[in-house]
């Protein structure tokens, strides 16, 4: 998977594994010292993002990781998310992501996982938590089918509550799919 080109005839979760190998080599080919693995539809905000940055660098670390909140729907409706993301990190000769089982932060004591296997780096120390909040867009867009018909977890989601969760999204309301109640929330982007 760290070496394979990304492109419609790998399995979702290949892919998607492989893209992100993909832009890790560029920044490497182009001489960056650090890396970002994000999406397209996630954001931070700047402020926070240049605090953190800056910590790498104070305090000497490899990466950081930082809890997800998910926007639902609409761009003034989210949630918290239990799952965590990788922020930044140093990057190295041998950087790779992977469904690696030793990334910090990867599972909680109960064996519980919180971080995408897609997106799980090869770095067993020096990462810590942050305290600040990657923004997804994860679910407002104009079709879901394609959202959910190029997720690596298209089956599950098939499966699961998400249109329901989908058809009933408002403030104060339950979301089962995240078992959390959606809040309003700023619209960042004037969407």
């Amino acid at each position: 998977v760290w070496n394979l080109e990304p492109g419609r005839t790998l399995a979702p979760h290949k892919n998607e594994t492989a893209k992100r190998n993909y832009g890790i080599n560029i920044a490497r080919k182009q001489g960056y010292t650090h890396f970002i693995v994000m999406d397209f539809d996630e954001f931070y905000l700047q402020d926070e993002f240049m605090r953190e940055k800056e910590r790498i660098h104070r305090e000497n670390l490899t990466g950081l990781v930082c809890r997800l909140k998910v926007h639902f729907k609409v761009p003034t409706l989210c949630c918290d998310d239990h799952t965590l993301v990788p922020f930044i990190h140093k990057l190295e000769t041998w950087t790779a992501s992977g469904s690696f089982q030793d990334y910090p932060f990867a599972y909680d004591a109960a064996g519980n996982a919180h971080i995408d296997p897609t997106r799980r780096l090869n770095y067993t120390s020096g990462i810590a938590m942050s305290d600040i909040l990657c923004h997804h867009y994860s679910w407002v867009r104009a079709d879901f089918e394609v959202k959910i018909n190029n997720s690596a977890a298209r089956d599950n989601l098939r499966r699961s509550t998400i249109y329901a969760d989908l058809a009933a999204a408002a403030p104060g309301v339950y979301n089962n799919f995240y078992r959390k109640t959606l809040e309003e929330c700023p619209n960042y982007f004037n969407l």
